[in-house]
């Protein structure tokens, strides 16, 4: 009975977090693996069109290529992923935190990529330091609706299904349980999310 009592009590938190601004991850047999969250400045990065590398923004612009805050591409790394070698993925999203006081109404189309390396290291503010790293060869492309701020506390924009990005990863022959992943959001339009120096772990995007 209090082991039962035990795993409610997780459930419980677990779908709390995945109410604040998650990326969810679901093996084969549909179970969440857990949350995994951005906990640093280094884990969370905007790259300019001219390669210039931001750490501390306090938001992510995700398809804004132009205008005073541009980001060409958007990082972001999830440390401590609890996935086995070959594991298989059923279901995988990020879930962002909308960011700023106006609808941001422009079409937006984005396209999100894994970084192909079994164990990616940290951003750093070295140009190029996104646009450098080898990417998968899936992609998911996503279009998001228009994001009004003002609910940011009731709605959570998703991506679509990232099942196949992660499932790459998971198949490279030197991936361990535990390792990082990263993920490069590029493409054209104009959604801000809060980052890691914006929001702290609770708003900024998370891995489950």
């Amino acid at each position: 009975m209090a082991a039962q009592r035990l795993l409610a009590f997780f459930c419980v938190v677990a779908s709390t977090f995945a109410v604040v601004a998650t990326s969810a991850v679901r093996a084969d047999d549909g179970a969440a693996k857990s949350t995994f969250t951005i906990n640093r400045t280094e884990d969370d990065a905007e790259e300019g069109s001219d390669g210039t590398v931001d750490l501390t923004n306090e938001d992510l612009d995700l398809g804004q290529l132009s205008g005073f805050e541009s980001a060409a591409r958007t990082g972001l790394r999830f440390d401590g992923i609890g996935l086995s070698q070959g594991e298989k993925i059923r279901r995988a999203f990020v879930q962002f935190t909308m960011e700023g006081y106006r609808i941001k109404s422009k079409p937006t189309r984005l396209i999100i990529h894994a970084e192909l390396t079994a164990n990616p290291e940290p951003f750093e503010e070295e140009k190029h330091n996104i646009s450098a790293r080898k990417l998968s060869e899936a992609s998911v492309a996503w279009s998001p609706q228009p994001w009004d701020p003002t609910r940011a506390k009731d709605e959570k924009p998703q991506t679509p299904d990232l099942s196949q990005l992660i499932q790459e990863l998971a198949d490279q022959k030197d991936w361990e349980e535990g390792n990082a992943i990263v993920l490069i959001i590029s493409g054209d339009g104009e959604r801000d999310a809060v980052s890691f120096d914006g929001g702290g772990r609770e708003a900024a995007p998370m891995l489950q």
